[in-house]
């Protein structure tokens, strides 16, 4: 989502997924109501609609042998409910709408191994991120450099691990709720 925004505003990007294609078994299938509203905002409504996906307005559930009953339809806005989707359907939909943008590009079969470090364009820092180092189709190592590099490689990111940072975990156990 922040490459199609990036792309939009007329920013060269470059997105490095892993493998060939998204068919993963991710944990998060549910798009929420503010979700949708954005993928209105960004013209992405009708797309998305398109998409296999089922909608969930009321929810009924027991925690710790309590019934717990949750009615969605009263949400604000247009959409008055959960959608379920694949996220694969999902991210495929986002990665189309990316690449009619000229300035999204989108590597597949492009693992990030490692970052660059040095100094940036102006020549400040000499410590700075300034590129990763990715393993393509082939399984050549390859560098990249990049004014700005975002790391949105989940739970046991190399970027993360690279540049010496330690997630904080904040317990949350249901997405939904």
């Amino acid at each position: 989502m922040l490459a199609l925004l990036l792309a939009r505003a007329s920013v060269k990007v470059t997105v490095m997924e892993k493998h060939a294609d998204f068919l993963r078994d991710f944990r998060g299938d549910t798009v929420h109501a503010s979700t949708l509203r954005l993928l209105d905002e960004l013209g992405l409504g009708p797309r998305f609609t398109q998409i296999p996906h089922r909608l969930i307005d009321t929810l009924h559930m027991e925690i710790q042998d309590q019934p717990v009953n949750l009615d969605l339809t009263h949400l604000p806005g247009g959409h008055q409910h959960i959608a379920l989707v694949p996220q694969w359907d999902f991210l495929e939909m986002v990665a189309t709408a990316a690449e009619a943008e000229p300035s999204f590009r989108l590597l597949r079969n492009a693992e990030v191994v490692g970052v660059i470090r040095g100094p940036d364009a102006s020549g400040y820092g000499a410590d700075r991120v300034v590129g990763v180092t990715y393993r393509d189709e082939n399984s050549e190592i390859k560098e990249m450099r990049a004014e700005l590099t975002v790391a949105c490689d989940g739970r046991s990111s190399t970027v993360r691990w690279a540049v010496g940072l330690k997630p904080h975990s904040f317990g949350a156990p249901m997405d939904v709720w």
